[in-house]
């Protein structure tokens, strides 16, 4: 009898990843390729490409599942608007399903990133979790009984948009004043700094630092980086402990290319939480760095299309 699988997809503003994930979840195969930029056909054409690349046989393949940056409707899979691909109102579930003949689901990559931690990642065993993810903006995913809570509108897990610092003068993409993502992004760490250094502040930091060196300052002592982190790590245990005291996840997983940093953030990260938290909600709440990295989306995918057959 002939092996099954599925095909994951992470659809990103750069690059399209593309995996073959077996039914216990682990990727046998992977693929990569530029994302063409509003070209929504090419696009598809490339999805169909990418599958035929992959050398496994039709009758094998049991569906496709892709994480998109941004809102699905996921009662039909089409797409309003994809700014970081250039996408408006596109219908890729029934798109792609015309062309490849298989089943086809479509979900918010950061849902798909904590669907791939709790099955084969840092949640793995669980039933419940939050999976932060912190990259050039904040995104979340909510996994309630190994499931994804979507919310009204699919709008839950959209954390990066909680008014975390209501005095604040900087404006976040969305429009408003004082979000998470305008404090805890990898964005606003640059932009931290660039204004400190624009103020007079010294440090061995260049004006256009990435988050990689305010890392590696911080840890030569430089203070400015230093500050820079531990805004970073005030705010998101603020936020995280607001998390916990609505859902109480049994875990949060921090993922994304800022958790790179690892214990030189997640250390102060936790420490504010316990500040802001209860000691009930403290004690019983895990906060942990995500494992899958880049593979998170892919295996999320395979596993969307997993709970999908079996409804």
């Amino acid at each position: 009898m002939k092996e099954k699988y599925y095909i994951g997809i992470d659809l990103g503003g750069t690059s399209i990843k593309l995996g073959i994930v077996d039914k216990n979840g682990d990727i046998v195969a992977k693929y990569e390729a530029p994302t063409p930029h509003a070209k929504y056909e090419e696009t598809i054409e490339l999805f169909v490409k990418m599958i035929e690349q992959t050398g496994i046989e039709k009758d094998q393949m049991l569906g496709v599942g892709i994480g998109v940056p941004g809102f699905v409707n996921i009662e039909d899979g089409s797409i309003d608007e994809l700014v970081n691909v250039g996408w408006k109102n596109v219908h890729l579930k029934n798109d792609l399903e015309k062309k490849v003949g298989l089943p086809v689901f479509v979900d918010n990559d950061a849902n798909l990133a904590a669907l791939g931690e709790m099955w084969k990642g840092a949640g793995n065993g669980l039933t419940d979790l939050v999976c932060i993810t912190i990259g050039t903006g904040v995104g979340a995913g909510v996994i309630i009984n190994e499931k994804i809570y979507h919310g009204k509108n699919a709008m839950a897990g959209e954390v990066g948009h909680i008014t975390i610092n209501p005095h604040s003068e900087i404006r976040c993409n969305c429009g408003k004043n004082g979000c998470l993502e305008t404090e805890v992004s990898a964005t606003a760490m640059v932009n931290f700094n660039q204004r400190a250094i624009e103020g007079g502040k010294e440090t061995l930091l260049p004006i256009e630092a990435t988050t990689k060196d305010i890392f590696e300052a911080a840890q030569k002592g430089d203070s400015l980086a230093i500050e820079i982190i531990d805004n970073t790590a005030n705010y998101l245990g603020l936020a995280l402990s607001q998390i916990a005291t609505v859902l109480a996840p049994e875990r949060i997983v921090i993922g994304g290319g800022v958790s790179k940093a690892g214990e030189l953030l997640l250390r102060p990260t936790m420490q504010y939480f316990k500040r802001y938290s209860t000691e009930k909600i403290a004690e019983q709440t895990e906060i942990v760095l995500a494992e899958l990295e880049n593979d998170a989306g892919i295996v999320g995918a395979s596993r969307l299309v997993a709970d999908q057959m079996a409804k």
